[in-house]
This record gives structure tokens, C-alpha cells and sequence, in this order.
């Protein structure tokens, strides 16, 4: 009995030390701003958030040219199918000593006797009624800005580069009309922009939305190149009248203007090289990437004479589009075919596969087919390999010399040909005669005919073109609302699954994609300009207040892990059902 006992706490020990990692990697510090840009002597709220840890007492923080007062500590604790997440928020008073472009630099914090450092972040302080001079421009420049990423900036010819162009926008401000980004590239070649899957970043203290483009760029010369700049359109939402003074206040005013903007991105300059000589493989014909290779041959026996195919499966990740069949080393007792490419499958990661057939007919005895191999290079390593196969074994049987084999066709095989079915014989009757210059075209009944069938199609077009422009609309609203209940449901499994994150993205696509297919509206959220045109569409005051209320606070559950239980989850499942419902049984135009 102690025996079990003593085998149940090794077990129960080993699990604890198996989880502690676990509990380190979950602990995320964070500081984040209330304003990037402020006057002199004018407050701002600095936040310390630690999260995965309740009993982090809060950083001693001394920052030159800042006078700092601390405020204290927030918890948050969330609890859901037995999943817990926790953090404590530490809460300080800055005020700037002075103007200019001050820093507040990494703070350190201690947790569970490790240290972590948050991010510096930038402070613009201005001289006092300095800011009422600034232009909308001038403010807007620091709240909406365009980033461009190259993995490297040092590739090859013919190398597929990932390229993601972010676009940012503070989370107080209301984008439109938002545009695929421009970029005129010359020798590149440029895959079209993906669509993008918002979220939610903090830079320099401040909680940005964001809009990643990616695509892949492919150059097609050696050289030095500037990528950019990048040109991205969108309209920003400015209401005319407003209660407060602030940029960031929430919008009160019915009467709105859409300001255009033209993003423009900083270059970033990329050099191209081309294959180096030394080390180049005489069979290396332009592949780039890194790849492997499989070779099965079909069949491994066979008679003299009979062909074999050589089926050879490239795998990895690069430009398969560099990538042609590998080279069969040649030999006189072998006649070769043409390789053929049978397929190629290649993902947006540029992870993929090409397949190759070749087939070859052994003119003698032979004991093994030749070698086969492939050659590409690897940027990364920025050298040349070489994969080989061979030689495969395989077993011809015959005598030697080919046989042929002669067709007797005197003696055919099937059913029995009936005689007379092959000979056109002499009319003995001679039918209808007609008047010489008299046809069918000049007979009433046919065109009586033609005429009746004309006006029975036309009719049936106008029916059919009136039935399906009647129940288009009707049509649209079911099929939409079909794919909705479906990712509702999708989110109540998570819910039952205690997923929160996924959950709440769920909820939250699911009533996005309504509006888009529904209304043919697309929103992140409801501002007097997206209130509008809800109104135009037909719905109720009441109803847009409900729905504005929805996405304030599934955007605090999404981005800024805010308590949450498993009976919130239930409510904004509920709250997202409800909204739908209402609209289903509205009379919406």
C-alpha cells in the first residue's frame, strides 16, 4: 500500500515540474501610455500590466524629467472550466518637467525572482497651446502610419520574398474605405495582396490596430533596389461638432466628414545577387530554396524491351517554379523519354511539392537503373547541394532479343458481321417528288413553327428574369445567415471548451461577416458614419445602440484581456444572437 503511495506522489512531482516552465512562459509584461503627445506640466497615465501573476509588487520607478506619482494596483482575474488567467495592473502619474522629445525607459520588474523589461516609449511633450496650432494632418501623422517588412534584406535571383505592409491606426480612430496597398515594382514580379486579418499591437505605448498585407516578391534581376514607397488610400471619419475639445472623445454628432488620406511608406532598400560560380554544380539549373527528393520506380521487373517509369517527388520550401525534373544520368543501355511534370503544389509559406514522371526502356539485361539527382541552392546557407539516388535495382527478364508479335487479322475475334450492311443498294421506290426551285424555307409551316417557339422563349426569359430578380435579395439573406448560425455554433463549442480567445474572435466574425453579406456594410465598429448608413438600411436607434455596445465589449474581451467568465461568454454569445434575431424580424430595407 505505501508502495502505491510513494509511486503516486513521484508521479504527482514529476507533473508539478513538468508545469513550472509552463507557468514562466505565461508571464507577459507590458507598459502602455495614455498619450504619446503631450503639453508641458500636463498629466499622463503610465500602466505596468503584468499578467500571469496577482502578487507582483508594483516597479520602483524613477524617470528623469518626469515627475511620477503612484497611483496602484487593478487585478483581474478570469476563471473559466477551470482555467485560470490573472493580472494586476500598477497605475503611475506622470507629468513632463519640460519640453522636447523625452523617453520613458525600460522599466524593470521582478516576478516569481526573474526580471522583465517593458518596451522605452517615446514622449512628445509641446510648449503650452501648442497643440491647438497643429493641423489635422499634423495629428493624424502620428496616429495612422504605414510599415513595410522584408524577412532579409540580402536575397538571390528568382528567391520568393515575403513582403507584409502594416498598416496602423490608433484604436481611437475610425478608418474607411481602406485600399489594397500600391507598390510599382520593376524587376520584381509581385503576387497579389492577401486579405488581411486585423488585430491589435501596442507601439510606444500605445494600443494600435492593425491591417497586415502580405504577399511574396520574386526578383528577376541582380541589383540594388528600393522597395517603396508604398501608397495606401483610406478616408478617416471626422465628426464636425464634438462636446469635448479632445481628439480621442467619443463621437456625439449626427454630421460627419471623411477626410482622404495617402499613406505613404519609408523605402527600404534590397539587394538582389546572382548564383555565385564557385561550387556551381553541373547540373544546377536554377532551383531556389531547400528541397528533398524521393524516387520510386514502377515496375521494379520487367521484360526486355517494356518501359519503366521513374517517378521522382521534390519536397520543401522555395520558388517551385525554379524547379524542373532532376537529371538521369545517361547510358547507351537505356532508351529515355521526356520527364513530365504530373503536379505541383505550393502554399503561401512557399512550402510545397512537384512531381516528376520519366520514362525509360532497358535495351539489355541490366541490373539497376542510372542515377538520378538534383541540384538547388539554399540562400540561407548561400551554397549549393547536390541530392542523389542510385543506382536503383531492378530486374529485366527475356532472352535478350526483342520480340515482336504479328497481327493475323484474317481471323478476327467478336460478333459476326451481318453482309449487306456496308452496300448501298439501288432505290426501287422513288419517293416525293417536288417542283423544282420549291424548299423548305419558302413552306409557311415552318416558319409558323420557328415563330411560336421564338415568342415561348422570350417569354420564358422575361418569367425567369423577373422570378430571380424578386427572391435575389431573399436568396443573399439566407445564405448569409446560414453561414452565421454556423460559426455561432462554432463559437458555443468553444465556449463549452473554455477557449476564450478563440471564442471571442469567433462571436466577433460571425456578426462582421452578417453586416458585410447582410447589408453590404464592412465595420470594426460603430461610429456616427457607420450609424448612418445602419439608419439608411432601416434599423432602429435603439437596436444600433445595442450593437454599438456589443463591439465595445467584445473588443475589450479580444485585445485587452479584460475579466472574463464563463458567464460573459455566455451573454455576448446570447447579446450576438439576439442583435441577428432582431434584424431577422425587423422589416429591413
Amino acid at each position: 500500500m505505501k508502495k502505491n503511495y510513494m509511486v503516486l506522489l513521484v508521479i504527482c512531482i514529476f507533473i508539478l515540474l513538468l508545469s513550472l516552465p509552463v507557468l514562466a512562459k505565461e508571464i507577459q509584461v507590458n507598459a502602455f501610455v495614455s498619450e504619446s503627445r503631450v503639453e508641458v506640466g500636463q498629466s499622463l497615465t503610465l500602466t505596468v500590466q503584468i499578467q500571469g501573476d496577482l502578487n507582483s509588487p508594483a516597479p520602483d520607478i524613477q524617470i528623469p524629467d518626469f515627475k511620477v506619482q503612484y497611483y496602484g494596483p487593478s487585478t483581474q482575474v478570469s476563471i473559466v472550466n477551470g482555467k485560470k488567467t490573472e493580472s494586476v495592473s500598477h497605475l503611475y502619474s506622470l507629468i513632463p518637467l519640460k519640453t522636447g522629445k523625452l523617453e520613458i525607459p525600460p522599466i524593470e520588474v521582478k516576478v516569481r525572482g526573474k526580471k522583465y523589461y517593458t518596451q522605452p516609449i517615446q514622449i512628445i511633450v509641446e510648449e503650452r497651446g501648442q497643440g491647438k496650432n497643429r493641423t489635422l494632418e499634423e495629428k493624424l501623422k502620428d496616429l495612422i502610419f504605414l510599415e513595410v517588412e522584408l524577412d532579409r534584406k540580402r536575397v538571390y535571383i528568382n528567391e520568393e520574398i515575403p513582403l507584409t505592409i502594416k498598416l496602423f491606426f490608433h484604436r481611437d480612430i475610425e478608418l474607411t474605405n481602406i485600399h489594397y496597398p500600391e507598390l510599382d515594382l520593376k524587376n520584381f514580379l509581385l503576387k497579389p495582396f492577401r486579405e488581411p486579418v486585423k488585430s491589435m499591437e501596442i507601439r510606444n505605448g500605445q494600443y494600435y490596430y492593425v491591417y497586415p498585407f502580405k504577399t511574396t516578391i520574386q526578383p528577376i534581376s541582380k541589383g540594388e533596389y528600393k522597395i517603396g514607397p508604398v501608397i495606401l488610400k483610406a478616408d478617416v471619419v471626422i465628426p464636425r461638432r464634438s462636446r469635448s475639445t479632445s481628439f480621442f472623445d467619443s463621437f456625439f454628432s449626427t454630421d460627419y466628414d471623411l477626410y482622404p488620406l495617402n499613406l505613404l511608406s519609408e523605402e527600404i532598400t534590397l539587394k538582389v545577387l546572382d548564383f555565385p560560380l564557385e561550387g556551381r554544380p553541373a547540373n544546377f539549373k536554377g532551383a531556389i530554396g531547400r528541397f528533398n527528393m524521393e524516387v520510386t520506380i514502377t515496375p521494379d521487373q520487367v521484360k526486355l524491351g517494356e518501359p519503366v517509369t521513374i517517378r521522382t517527388r521534390i519536397t520543401g520550401k522555395g520558388n517551385f517554379n525554379t524547379v524542373t525534373a532532376p537529371e538521369l544520368e545517361k547510358n547507351s543501355q537505356f532508351k529515355y523519354y521526356d520527364p513530365q511534370t504530373v503536379s505541383t503544389k505550393s502554399g503561401e509559406s512557399g512550402i510545397g511539392e512537384k512531381v516528376f514522371e520519366q520514362v525509360v526502356i532497358p535495351k539489355s539485361k541490366v541490373k539497376a537503373l542510372p542515377v538520378i539527382s538534383f541540384s538547388y541552392f539554399d540562400p540561407e546557407e548561400e551554397k549549393y547541394h547536390t541530392i542523389e539516388h542510385g543506382p536503383i535495382p531492378i530486374q529485366v527478364i527475356g532472352t535478350g532479343e526483342k520480340t515482336s508479335q504479328v497481327m493475323d487479322y484474317s481471323k478476327k475475334e467478336g460478333k459476326e458481321q451481318v453482309v449487306g450492311q456496308d452496300i448501298l443498294y439501288i432505290k426501287s421506290n422513288t419517293g416525293r417528288f417536288m417542283p423544282v426551285g420549291q424548299t423548305i424555307l419558302t413552306s409557311y409551316y415552318f416558319w409558323g413553327y420557328n415563330l411560336a417557339v421564338l415568342i415561348v422563349l422570350i417569354v420564358g426569359v422575361i418569367l425567369y428574369w423577373k422570378l430571380n430578380r424578386e427572391t435575389l435579395a431573399e436568396r443573399k439573406r439566407k445564405e448569409a445567415k446560414a453561414r452565421i448560425q454556423k460559426l455561432l455554433k462554432e463559437g458555443e463549442k468553444l465556449l463549452k471548451k473554455g477557449e476564450k480567445d478563440e471564442f471571442y474572435n469567433t462571436i466577433y466574425q460571425a456578426v462582421q461577416n452578417y453586416f458585410k453579406e447582410y447589408f453590404q456594410i464592412a465595420i470594426t465598429g460603430i461610429s456616427d458614419y457607420e450609424t448612418d448608413r445602419l439608419l439608411k438600411a432601416g434599423l432602429s436607434l435603439e437596436l444600433i445602440e445595442e450593437i454599438k455596445e456589443f463591439y465595445r465589449e467584445i473588443d475589450e474581451k479580444r485585445f485587452a484581456g479584460s475579466f472574463s467568465t464563463e458567464a460573459d461568454m455566455e451573454r455576448m454569445l446570447k447579446k450576438a444572437r439576439t442583435i441577428i434575431s432582431q434584424i431577422e424580424k425587423g422589416e429591413v430595407a
